[in-house]
C-alpha cells in the first residue's frame, strides 16, 4: 500500500488540481487534495510542490495531510485483520465502513456480541506528547524545563500563525524550512538561538520515539542542518575589575557587583556561585564539583575572593540571576565602561551588523570569559586554566578566551 501525489489535467486557467493515488495490490483510487498549482511548480518524481512556488510549504503540508489520512485508514484495517484494499480504504476515507470487508473481523473477534468491534487508530497525538515533554520531570533542572516549554510555545505559535498542522510524520524538509524561517524572521532569532531550537526539537523527536514508541517520526529530521556561530567575547580586564570593585557602591548595588566580581575571579558559572556554601576552602584553595559538567574545579583564594565570601558568610545567594544581570549593566555603565561595540550576527549565512553599548552586553556569564582571558594574560597555561575551571575540553575553553590587542602589539614589538 502506497500513496503519491500527482497532477490532473490543467483547467482553463492553466492550473492543475493535485490528487493523491492510493495503491494496493496493483489497484488504485484517487482523492483530491483541494488545491491547484501550475504544472511547472510541481515535481512529478517526488510528488511535491517545488520551492519555486510562494506557498510550497502550505501546499505540501496539505498533500501530506491527505496522504497521512489515507495511510491511517489502511493501518486501521490491518490492525483489525482486514486487507486494506482500495475499496475498503475508499469507503473509510469517505466516512463509510464497508461491512463486507469487516465480516472477517467479526468472525474472528465475535464472542457474545454481534456488533462490529471498534477500529483503533495508530495516529500518535503530537500535541499531547509535546505537552507531556514540556512538563519535564524530576531528573532535569528548572532551566531545562523552561527550554522544553519554550520549544512547545514556539511550535504552537508556528502552527497558529502559519496555519501549518503539526504531526510527527509531517516534519519533513519543507516543515524544517518553514519553521526555521519562522524562528529567524518572525521571532528574530539569530543562528545560535536557531541552532539551539533545532537541537531541542530533535531531542523531543528522539524522546518521543524512545519513551512513547512513536514510529511515525519522519526520518528526514536527522538530516536537518542549522548554523552555529562564535559569539563576540565581552569581558573585563584586571584594571576594569579593580575599578568596578573599588567604586563606592550602596548596599543594594554592592551585592550585584560582588556576585559579578566573584564570577570573574573564580570563573564559576552562576549555578556554582549559588552553591558557594558547599565549597571546600582548604590550603588557600576553593574546591568544588561543577554542577553542569560534574568537573572537579579548584581556584586559588585571592584577598578579594576571601573578602567577598566573608561579607556574605560564604553564601552567595544574594540575588537572582535575572536581577543581577539587569543591575550589573547599570553598574558597568556608571563607571564609564559604555563605549560602542560593533556586533556581527548571522541568520543562516546572511550577516547583520549592529552597534551596542558595551555595558548592555555584560551578563554574569561574562565572568567566566573574564577569568579565562585574564588568567591567560597573567601567564597561566591552558592546562592550568582547565584544571581551575574543572574542564577537560580545550576547544570549549578557547571559546571563552579573548586576547587583548595591546598584548599582541607588545609581543610583536619585543
Amino acid at each position: 500500500m502506497t500513496t503519491k501525489a500527482y497532477l490532473r489535467k490543467p483547467n482553463s486557467k492553466g492550473l492543475s488540481p493535485i490528487s493523491i493515488w492510493y495503491t494496493h495490490r496493483h489497484k488504485w483510487f484517487a482523492v483530491s487534495v483541494g488545491i491547484s498549482v501550475e504544472p511547472d511548480h510541481f515535481d512529478k518524481e517526488t510528488g511535491r510542490v517545488k520551492r519555486t512556488h510562494d506557498s510550497y510549504s502550505l501546499m505540501n503540508a496539505a498533500i501530506e495531510q491527505v496522504k497521512t489520512r489515507l495511510m491511517n485508514h489502511a493501518l486501521k484495517l490491518l490492525i483489525n485483520g482486514v486487507d486494506p484494499s482500495v475499496e475498503a480504504v475508499s469507503k473509510l476515507y469517505g466516512g463509510k465502513v464497508l461491512s463486507t470487508e469487516l465480516d472477517a473481523v467479526n468472525e474472528i473477534k465475535r464472542d457474545t456480541q454481534a456488533h462490529t468491534p471498534p477500529i483503533t487508530t495508530t495516529k500518535f497525538d503530537f500535541h499531547k506528547i509535546l505537552e507531556i515533554y514540556s512538563k519535564g520531570n524530576q531528573d532535569i533542572s528548572v532551566n531545562t524545563t523552561k527550554q522544553y516549554n519554550l520549544l512547545r510555545n514556539n511550535l504552537l505559535k508556528f502552527e497558529e500563525k502559519k496555519s501549518y498542522p503539526l504531526s510527527f510524520e509531517g516534519m519533513d524538509d519543507d516543515f524544517f524550512e518553514a519553521y526555521s524561517d519562522f524562528l529567524l524572521f518572525d521571532l528574530d532569532y539569530y543562528n545560535n538561538s536557531w541552532h539551539k531550537s533545532v537541537g531541542l526539537l530533535k531531542g523531543f523527536l528522539n524522546w518521543a520515539q524512545d519513551k512513547h514508541s512513536v514510529s511515525t517520526v519522519n526520518p528526514r529530521c536527522s538530516r536537518w542542518k542549522s548554523y552555529n556561530e562564535e559569539k563576540d567575547i565581552i569581558y573585563l580586564n584586571l584594571e576594569e575589575l579593580d575599578k568596578l570593585y573599588t567604586f563606592n557602591w550602596d548596599d543594594v548595588k554592592r551585592k550585584y557587583v560582588d556576585l559579578f566580581v566573584l564570577a570573574c575571579d573564580t570563573g564559576f558559572r552562576i549555578s556554582d556561585l549559588f552553591r558557594s556554601r558547599l565549597w571546600r576552602l582548604e590550603d588557600g584553595m576553593i574546591y568544588t564539583t561543577t554542577k553542569k559538567t560534574k568537573g572537579a574545579a579548584k581556584v586559588p583564594i585571592t584577598p578579594r575572593i576571601a573578602e567577598i565570601l566573608k561579607r556574605y558568610d560564604s553564601d552567595m545567594r544574594v540575588a537572582s540571576e535575572q536581577k543581577a544581570n539587569k543591575y550589573i549593566k547599570e553598574c558597568i555603565d556608571e563607571i564609564g565602561l559604555n563605549n560602542d561595540v560593533t556586533i556581527l550576527r548571522y541568520k543562516r549565512k546572511k550577516e547583520f551588523e549592529s552597534v551596542r553599548k558595551r555595558c548592555d552586553l555584560v551578563t554574569l556569564h561574562c565572568g567566566r570569559r573574564s577569568f579565562i582571558s585574564n588568567c591567560f594574560a597573567r601567564g597561566f597555561t591552558e592546562t592550568e586554566i582547565l584544571e581551575m575551571i574543572g574542564s577537560k575540553d580545550l576547544r570549549t575553553m578557547k571559546r571563552y578566551l579573548k586576547i587583548e590587542t595591546e598584548k599582541l602589539v607588545s609581543r610583536m614589538a619585543s
